[in-house]
């Protein structure tokens, strides 16, 4: 379900596309080869009481993807994946995406994580207002409230950055946080060991990014066990 342009792509589990008032309860997702999961567009959401298992071994797995969407609320579950376990984006990321449709790109907006156990081999949980163009009108992603998570075994906690778009990542509370996380050498996966990173730096290849566009960022009560240190990177403003 994710076009690939000259070739075949992985299949994942659950594809939403431009739909509202969706409720996922009660199920276990399991062996997705691609995203497991997909919301692009999507408002009203509430996924509870789920279980996502997958082989921490197979990169690109992520367990949830958020691609745009306003009013998301992911609670009381469980995943194992072997990518992120939940990835947010204003916006389409990447060449083999479905091209985004012309006109502003929307935010993400009001998100919910509520009591969610994550295993993952790269982010736990990822924030990123990114596009692969320097677009003007690429969405912020604002009012992110995440309470009661715990990650284990994990390349990186939580990563917060922003790379290649100009959309603004704010007003993110998350607390009472558990994490425990390790430095895995294998070079096809990401996340060095960290419990918390946040970065406001371009890529190689995009203009400067400023690092206002990463702005009001809370963590309370976070313990945290870790094979590295946190990291806070930005340009000097």
């Amino acid at each position: 379900w994710l076009p690939c342009g000259g070739g075949p792509c992985r299949p994942g589990n659950l594809a939403l596309h431009d739909a509202t008032n969706v409720t996922i309860a009660g199920v276990s997702l399991t062996e997705s080869s691609g995203w497991c999961q997909l919301f692009r567009r999507c408002s009203n959401v509430l996924e509870m009481g789920v279980r996502v298992e997958g082989s921490v071994q197979w990169g690109t797995a992520d367990g949830l993807d958020v691609e745009s969407g306003t009013n998301l609320t992911f609670r009381d579950s469980s995943f194992r994946t072997g990518d992120d376990c939940l990835a947010f984006r204003s916006g389409t990321f990447g060449k083999l995406r479905t091209p985004w449709p012309p006109g502003p790109i929307a935010p993400v907006q009001h998100v919910r994580l509520l009591n969610l156990s994550l295993v993952s081999s790269s982010s736990a949980i990822k924030l990123e207002a990114n596009t692969q163009t320097d677009r003007l009108d690429v969405g912020e992603i604002r009012d992110v409230f995440a309470d009661d998570i715990r990650i284990e075994d994990t390349n990186r906690g939580i990563g917060i950055w922003q790379r290649t778009g100009r959309g603004a990542i704010r007003d993110v509370v998350m607390r009472n946080l558990e994490i425990r996380t390790r430095y895995d050498s294998k070079p096809e996966f990401w996340g060095s060991g960290e419990p918390i990173f946040v970065s406001a730096l371009p890529a190689p290849d995009r203009s400067t990014t400023a690092a206002t566009l990463v702005r009001n960022i809370t963590f309370e009560h976070v313990a945290a066990t870790s094979e590295n240190g946190a990291l806070l990177s930005s340009l000097p403003l």
